[in-house]
């Protein structure tokens, strides 16, 4: 009978897990947790062994038992698990026993002890900063370069941080014949100043080459002087009295390495050895500082550190990226990583062509949704969506949202020259699928089945616009302005798009008709402007969902300039035979030739708010 297991190492529920294949390379550490069954096999996320074929998919579940660990072969592993000598298939197991199955070998290992506190100076102790380091030539390049080249490799398939420095501590345990121990151990920094907070030191991952070897406790001093400095630390001992910084393991000598980095925590890579690890062609040397093949593992570490630190920044930088592509348009987002720094983003007066577009029954919908408004916002959310998406298909930015408005435009932070023929496309296909589609949700309860769309084109400001608390990427400008209300008189004239007269300009010099329509439809002065605008309204080609034929344009527009020029009877004879057939020349009719004739102070426009 075994005796009872120690709770040493559940005591908090953790322990780490070492698998160990045939060749040096083909290992990982991992934690266990107590609350937490693993499985260990070629796939298992996380934790599989995918270099041993003799492993299933899913060969064995270790999980926290009593009084220690428990693992059990999982039904229909194909091969035995070892433990002891002999096949089991289930077995309770203490910290520092192992297990076989197929050619690898399982232990579960003690955690990584706590940093040691600051002890009294070793008799010999340098430190090297970069230009001592290049002054020693490296004498075995090859074996450090083919090391170094998986690094990336290896780190940018790892899903966590655990995972990470797993990799990288057995990559430089693999790489540095001579290191008995690595660890990756955080030290606090505050920002900016990055000074070395008081808070102890503690170790993130560690590994070790023997399987009953320990690993010593680091001196909080020699990872403080490296973080501090930052800067490599170099220590050896000259005799086993030596009451320095690592002796507890008789080890004999150590260095840090810090890891740069930009957040409020600084990483140092330690590494540990003694004599018996150092290559026999090196043995002579003993361990000293002056040893060339000491120095040759520092920097091998310094530039295994450097290369981390990159690629860390650059983890960061795709993360940041990804976090703000939902708030900028793409074509956004390319111009500024198409900079070396953010000055695209510097508000500056350009042509600009903005498109404003409005839901229907917004306020009706919300008022009959009481009780589900997070149902509801959902539903107004993805019919927004279809705004949005048709802006962003033609490379548009999406300035802002209004409420159940949605502000979009072209021509910032890259010119089109083709700028009108995306912005009526844009107009077009919103138009499309608001009349064809039905809308996300019920629509008889959200009643979103419709938009007003107003387009206009101008100098504008556009870029990053705000205050010092909060700022946005928008535009700003009298076409913005205009658009707006171009989008509001499309309820007054009952029709989806209207559009200014240079944005009209635009569409006819960039667009055939078999492409996108325009008509005039009245010349007036929107609210807040000084100066009539004409309107024309944005149609789609004849025959592609729209009954107003291309000759009922030119019908429509002889009737426009019997308005305008005071021949109220004409113009209203004219819209009342096309009115059957045309939504705009039956709102004409009803809303604004009630009458046979102009009133007494006819200018040939109509006045926003009065008429």
């Amino acid at each position: 009978m075994p005796e009872p297991l120690p709770n040493r190492g559940t005591d908090h529920g953790l322990a780490d897990l070492v698998a160990q294949g045939p060749s040096a390379e083909q290992r990982w550490r991992r934690r266990l947790l107590g609350d937490r069954s693993v499985i260990i096999g070629r796939e298992s996320p996380n934790w599989s062994v995918p270099w041993d074929d003799r492993i299933s998919r899913s060969h064995f579940r270790i999980h926290a038992a009593k009084h220690g660990w428990r693992v059990e072969r999982i039904a229909g592993a194909r091969n035995p698990i070892y433990f002891r000598g002999q096949p089991v298939d289930a077995f309770d197991v203490r910290l520092g026993e192992h297990w076989v199955v197929g050619r690898t070998t399982f232990l579960l290992s003690e955690l990584a002890p706590s940093v040691e506190p600051s002890a009294s100076d070793a008799n010999e102790r340098q430190e090297l900063d970069a230009s001592q380091l290049r002054a020693q030539p490296v004498r075995e390049p090859q074996r450090h370069i083919a090391a170094l080249s998986r690094l990336p490799e290896l780190l940018n398939a790892t899903s966590n941080q655990e995972e990470l420095l797993g990799r990288l501590t057995t990559l430089l345990l693999t790489a540095i014949e001579s290191a008995a121990a690595v660890a990756v151990i955080a030290v606090q920094s505050s920002e900016p100043a990055r000074t070395i907070s008081s808070q102890a030191p503690r170790i993130l991952q560690w590994d070790n080459r023997a399987a009953m070897l320990r690993l010593p406790r680091p001196s909080e001093r020699l990872v403080r002087a490296a973080a501090e400095r930052e800067q490599s630390v170099l220590h050896v001992w000259q005799s086993v009295d030596d009451t320095g910084f690592t002796r507890q393991a008789e080890f004999d000598w150590a260095f840090c390495v810090p890891v740069i980095r930009q957040t409020g925590e600084s990483w140092v890579i330690y590494v540990a050895g003694t004599q018996a690890e150092v290559p026999p062609s090196e043995a002579g040397q003993g361990a000293r500082v002056g040893g060339a093949w000491l120095v040759d593992e520092l920097r091998f570490t310094e530039v295994a550190a450097s290369l981390l630190a990159n690629l860390l920044r650059m983890q960061r930088l795709e993360r940041r990226q990804a976090a703000l592509r939902p708030y900028f348009a793409p074509v956004v987002m390319e111009a500024l990583e198409s900079e070396a720094d953010d000055r695209i983003l510097q508000p500056r007066e350009v042509e600009l062509t903005a498109i404003f577009c409005d839901l229907r029954g917004f306020s009706r919908a919300t008022e009959a949704a009481r009780g589900r408004l997070l149902e509801h916002l959902q539903s107004v959310s993805q019919t927004l969506g279809v705004i949005t998406g048709e802006i962003l298909r033609q490379e548009g930015v999406v300035g802002d949202f209004h409420g159940d408005s949605v502000l979009g435009f072209w021509g910032w932070p890259f010119e089109h020259e083709d700028v009108f023929r995306r912005a009526a496309l844009t107009a077009l296909a919103i138009r499309h699928r608001f009349r064809v589609s039905v809308m996300p949700g019920d629509p008889t309860r959200t009643a979103l089945v419709r938009a007003g769309i107003g387009i206009a084109s101008g100098r504008s400001v556009a870029g990053r616009i705000g205050s010092q608390d909060q700022v946005k990427v928008s535009a700003f400008g009298p076409p913005v302005n205009l658009a707006s209300r171009l989008e509001r008189l499309t309820k007054r004239f009952a029709t989806p798009i209207l559009i200014d007269a240079a944005t009209a300009a635009g569409v006819q010099q960039q667009m055939s008709c078999q492409e996108a329509r325009v008509r005039r439809i009245a010349r007036i002065q929107p609210r807040g402007l000084n100066e009539p605008q004409m309107l024309y309204e944005l149609l789609p080609p004849e025959g592609s969902g729209c009954q107003i034929s291309d000759r009922g344009l030119y019908v429509f527009e002889t009737a426009v300039e019997a308005w305008m020029a005071g021949d109220w009877n004409e113009a209203h004879a004219v819209f009342q035979e096309l009115a059957p057939e045309d939504p705009t020349a039956r709102a004409i009719c009803d809303r604004y030739l009630t009458r046979q004739s102009p009133p007494a102070d006819w200018r040939g426009f109509l006045i926003d708010g009065t008429e």
